[in-house]
């Protein structure tokens, strides 16, 4: 059965896999176009024998990564399914084949379940925190299950960052300020950095992936400054109804951690909605921060990372408290209602 890259002639046929497989993002035309086909950096492969249905598909996102010294291209693999039994193999070895070191960071119970039958290695310590939590049920939720999810998001409930911009900054290193930038320079970008694992785009990824003027997501970059010294960037994804701290990097942890506060502050001051704030940390100091601010977190927020290393051939850092892991890898945040569409 032959693979097939993703075209844009392609999405019906992939937007009625798309409802089978419950993957919202492919049913919306101008993100699945935008992210899999105007870059090598991510596709979608899907086989079929007629072009009538899809027997499985997956999408690789490649990413640069730093592992200690070492260059890394790291795969992202997700939206894999297999809607015919044992169809998914072929996708499966494209993905280990296409880069250095697959991972996946969420996922299904399904794909995890095969990932360690495959002897990937799994890592610790990666946790979601959220401020002011938006209350979630799923259809399968019980009433008792709906009334604690009540329960913790209203007692989890805080003031918007902005109405504490004088605590921030009072704690904050001395000197620290955040600018929005309105395009990627190379002076954006950290030249040493704490952590010994890391994303480590150029200027060209970070534009193609975090487009500061799509029309169905809006990217916001801020440049962080310590004593008028630029040492590092933090995107967000401003949506409808929360904020997603999309990808930053800087040569300090704690100047990060405080600079992401503050780069929400001017993110958010202009709007009178408290909106749900989300971002993923593994760094304990920077975990403590985000902490100190509201933001709270627990094991179902959680995404399972994994790596397939069974290939390379040096040793990686496995502290995760030294490394520096992101929201908006891949395709995960893409979620429908998109900013050209009416909130639900």
């Amino acid at each position: 059965m032959p693979l097939v890259e993703y075209k844009p002639e392609h999405f019906e046929l992939i937007a009625e896999t798309g409802k089978t497989a419950e993957v919202p993002a492919l049913l919306h035309r101008a993100h699945t176009d935008y992210y899999y086909t105007t870059s090598p950096h991510a596709k979608l492969y899907f086989s079929t024998d007629d072009f009538k249905s899809v027997k499985a598909m997956i999408a690789v996102e490649k990413m640069p990564f730093l592992f200690g010294e070492t260059s890394v291209t790291v795969g992202f693999g997700h939206h894999w399914h297999s809607l015919q039994p044992g169809a998914g193999g072929l996708l499966f070895m494209h993905w280990l084949k296409s880069c250095q070191i697959p991972m996946e960071f969420g996922g299904s119970d399904e794909s995890h379940a095969f990932l360690k039958q495959s002897r990937w290695e799994y890592f610790e310590g990666m946790h979601t925190y959220l401020l002011n939590p938006r209350y979630r049920t799923h259809s399968d939720d019980s009433p008792v299950v709906k009334l604690a999810k009540w329960g913790w998001c209203k007692a989890a409930m805080r003031p918007p960052l902005h109405k504490r911009l004088d605590k921030i900054r009072s704690v904050a290193p001395k000197g620290l300020e955040v600018r929005e930038e309105r395009a990627y320079t190379e002076d954006l970008l950290p030249r040493t950095s704490p952590f010994t694992v890391r994303f480590h785009p150029d200027t060209e990824y970070l534009n193609w992936r975090y487009n500061l003027n799509l029309s169905f997501v809006k990217y916001r970059v801020f440049r962080l400054l310590l004593l008028e010294e630029t040492i590092g960037y933090v995107i967000l994804n401003e949506q409808h109804n929360r904020i997603v701290v999309s990808q930053c990097d800087a040569t300090d942890p704690i100047a990060l951690a405080y600079g992401t506060l503050l780069s929400v502050v001017e993110a958010g001051k202009s709007g009178t909605q408290r909106k749900e704030i989300g971002l993923v940390s593994s760094f304990p100091a920077m975990q403590e921060v985000y902490m100190k601010f509201g933001f709270v977190t627990n094991q179902r927020l959680d995404r399972r990372f994994a790596l397939g290393l069974q290939r390379i051939k040096f040793d990686i850092p496995r502290d995760t408290t030294q490394w520096l892991l992101n929201y908006d890898w891949g395709d995960v945040v893409f979620r429908p209602p998109f900013l050209d569409e009416k909130e639900v």
